[in-house]
């Protein structure tokens, strides 16, 4: 008698049981359904042949035995075939599931509650948490299913601008003066660009927010120039108002017509915003000197006094659109016959209007901003989303 024995193993872990040689009844279990096989044969004088085979593959494992007997007399042949899935049949074999590791024979060790190693190693779970194919154990973002790595913005802030939202960079690259009131004294830091201010009746407190208070000649002074000079431009704050005034400005950027610089006067040539117009509504405005052809806008929901509000007023000369955003949201939009080069904007005050008659403002400015961009309603909804100290302009 000649007997052939061979081994189709994919799996590493796979051991051999000599008991498969015997014809018998064979059982496995996991997933796969029970299945059976017995051959018996008898005859005189002949040949017979067994093969026994494991086979295991990524994951799935099971057992398989055919016999094949020729003989004078009679001839029988039987196959076993298991299915995918683990646990032990009766030959006490233990079949492989898991990942395809085991093939180089990465296998974990026993007492694990793996049998593959994966992305964390025997000893932690592949836990997936956003569902994005890496492992926790190696996501720098696990939260963030678009993201593996934080970037730029930092985790759950795309990068770029997408047709999903719009992504930091674009605010990154297009701030071009940022005012966060830190520090104590007088000086105001632009810590983007270099065009520090100051504070005028007052002064900072340490506290990261500028407090003004109406009647005492309090406000912000800026350097001048910095508006006209931009071709599209946002102006971008955070603020808190006391309320009770009207026409209070949280900017004014502009001359007046007396033409005095540091000096109120008659209005004439600025881009203003200001909280509570006549009408108890936020309001904006863009002048060139000529009051027939002011352009302006107003919201219609009035502000709520002691409650952190945010504003931004979106300047696209491009597209010859003024447009302006109250706590994120789009309040109005007109139509912008000029340039920004056309603004005078000798005097460049928060807090401050460039008509006397119009009250100063009470209250306190977290956040100012100048861009160099006309953002989109994406951008200034994401800009409002992350607050006035987002991470991602901190780098």
């Amino acid at each position: 008698m000649h007997v052939a024995v061979s081994f189709i193993a994919a799996s590493a872990c796979t051991t051999y049981d000599p008991s498969l040689l015997t014809p018998r009844r064979t059982t496995t279990t996991g997933d796969a359904a029970e299945s059976s096989t017995t051959s018996t044969g008898a005859g005189g004088t002949g040949s017979s042949n067994a093969t026994v085979s494991t086979v295991s593959a990524g994951g799935t494992g099971g057992t398989s035995a055919s016999a094949d007997s020729s003989g004078a007399d009679s001839s029988s042949s039987g196959s076993t075939t298991s299915g995918a899935g683990g646990g032990a049949g009766e030959n006490g074999q233990t079949a492989t599931t898991g990942s395809g590791d085991c093939e180089s024979g990465e296998c974990c060790p026993e007492g694990s509650e793996k049998l593959s190693p994966g992305q964390c190693g025997c000893d932690q779970p592949d836990i997936d948490s956003d569902l994005d194919e890496i492992a926790d154990c190696i996501d720098a973002c696990p939260e963030d299913p678009d993201k593996s790595e934080p970037g730029e913005c930092g985790c759950g802030v795309r990068e770029q601008d997408t047709a999903q939202g719009a992504g930091c960079l674009s605010l990154k690259q297009g701030l071009a003066h940022r005012y966060s009131f830190g520090g104590r004294g007088t000086e105001v830091t632009d810590t983007q660009g270099g065009a520090h201010g100051r504070m005028i009746g007052t002064t900072l407190s340490g506290t990261g927010v500028a407090t003004l208070s109406a009647g005492g000649e309090q406000y912000v002074e800026l350097p001048s120039g910095r508006l006209s000079e931009l071709w599209n431009a946002t102006l971008e704050g955070w603020f808190v108002w006391g309320g009770d005034q009207t026409w209070t400005r949280l900017f004014d950027f502009g001359n007046t017509q007396e033409g005095v610089a540091g000096e109120p006067g008659t209005g004439y040539s600025f881009v203003m915003f200001t909280v509570n117009n006549a009408d108890a509504q936020p309001y904006a405005a863009f002048s060139v000197g000529d009051s027939a052809t002011e352009v302006s806008c107003a919201a219609n929901d009035s502000l709520v006094p002691g409650v952190l509000h945010h504003m931004a007023l979106s300047l696209d000369v491009d597209n010859a659109t003024l447009t302006l955003f109250i706590d994120g949201m789009l309040s109005c939009a007109i139509a912008l016959p000029f340039e920004l080069s056309q603004i005078d904007d000798v005097n460049a005050w928060l807090g401050r209007s460039q008509f006397e008659t119009d009250d100063t403002f009470s209250g306190s400015i977290d956040e100012f901003r100048i861009y160099d961009i006309a953002l989109t309603r994406q951008q200034v909804a994401l800009s409002f989303s992350h607050g006035p100290d987002p991470d991602f302009l901190d780098d």
